[in-house]
């Protein structure tokens, strides 16, 4: 994906901002443009961050994803109170299973 960007002072949608913005995708133009992140944009790992931020972005401006998302935020908690009982269940018998098998395992044959 070739694309020609000029790195002009003041040439982008935002004044003072470069219009290497050329190349990216909504979202993550959005991310650099935006005032809130100002302080932070000249920051290493902000450009990284909004590269990886942006396309979620994008996903996320269709309705229905948004949706989705939410009922998957707001489900977790109770998904996660529904697997407790496995954990609690499980991990008391992997710890009795590995004692036994500690046991089985430091029984001295050679007699």
């Amino acid at each position: 994906m070739n694309s020609t960007s000029s790195t002009v002072e003041g040439a982008g949608l935002v004044p003072g901002l470069p219009a290497f913005l050329d190349g990216y995708p909504d979202g993550t133009r959005m991310l650099l443009e935006a005032k809130a992140f100002q302080p932070v944009a000249h920051a290493p790992i902000f450009k990284a961050f909004c590269r990886v931020a942006g396309p979620a972005l994008d996903w996320l401006k269709h309705p229905t994803n948004s949706a989705i998302a939410i009922a998957c935020t707001l489900a977790a908690p109770l998904i996660g109170l529904m697997l407790l009982p496995l954990f609690l269940i499980l991990l008391p018998a992997a710890l009795i299973l590995g004692f036994i098998g500690i046991a089985a395992a430091s029984i001295n044959t050679d007699s």
